[in-house]
Formats: structure tokens, C-alpha cells, sequence
């Protein structure tokens, strides 16, 4: 049996500080093992220093992580905390490829795009196919 999808969306501040990141991860482990989870994250001015926290005080791996967005800070913002980034097409980020300064590791033309590239690729890691790590 598949499990479906559940994209969880999130900016301003409901991830301003590491106590708002803590209901994300909350939020997610509610979700798993019976969804795949995309959390979706809109960055904001000194979101890199709150993803640092936020990834350093609840003891995450940043590696099992992924920072999507439709701008060039936001795959920057990523790429800092230490996340692997993805540019999504939707959006900015249409406009924002052309001149984009950041290389993301990937380039998306929506959201199931992401999700395809996460099932395919070693960005799909337990945590983010919804399975718990031991």
C-alpha cells in the first residue's frame, strides 16, 4: 500500500524561532510512519542562523534535510544550515533561475517534482520517505 503525501507549508512566524521549528518536528512525527512528509518553509530575513538552532537544539542531522524554495536566498539559507537545496520554478523561482548565484542541488518545476527527485535520489532518506531511522 502507497502512503499518500502530506505537504505542511510554513513561513513568517510560524518558523521564527526554535520552539516554532520544535512544533514543525512535532507536527512530522505525529505524521509518520503513515505519510510522507514535505514540510515547505518560506525563508525569511536570518532564517539560516534560526535553521542552525532549530537543526543544532533538537539534535537533527541537517544532511537528512532538504531546503525548497522559489528564491536564491532561500537555497543559500539552505546550503548554510547545511540542508541539501532544491529551486523550485513555481513562484519566483522562474525568474529567480536566470540569475540565481547558488548552485541547488536540484531544479524543480513544481513541488511533485521535488517529491519525484526525493524518491529517486539519495535525498530520499527514512526520515524523508516517512519511515523512523533506528
Amino acid at each position: 500500500m502507497s502512503r499518500s503525501f502530506v505537504v505542511l507549508k510554513y513561513g513568517g512566524t510560524s518558523v521564527a524561532d526554535a520552539s516554532c521549528w520544535a512544533a514543525v518536528a512535532a507536527r512530522v512525527r505525529a505524521l509518520l510512519p503513515e505519510h510522507r512528509v514535505l514540510v515547505v518553509a518560506s525563508a525569511a530575513s536570518g532564517v539560516t542562523n534560526l535553521l542552525e538552532r532549530a537543526i543544532d537544539e533538537l539534535g537533527l542531522d541537517p544532511r537528512r534535510g532538504v531546503m525548497v524554495g522559489d528564491k536564491d536566498c532561500d537555497v543559500r539559507a539552505g546550503q548554510a544550515a547545511g540542508l541539501r537545496s532544491v529551486l523550485v520554478r513555481t513562484g519566483y523561482g522562474a525568474r529567480e533561475e536566470k540569475t540565481i548565484t547558488s548552485v541547488p542541488d536540484f531544479v524543480a518545476d513544481d513541488l511533485l517534482d521535488v517529491v519525484r527527485w526525493m524518491e529517486t535520489t539519495d535525498a530520499a532518506t527514512p526520515a524523508l520517505q516517512g519511515t523512523q531511522a533506528s
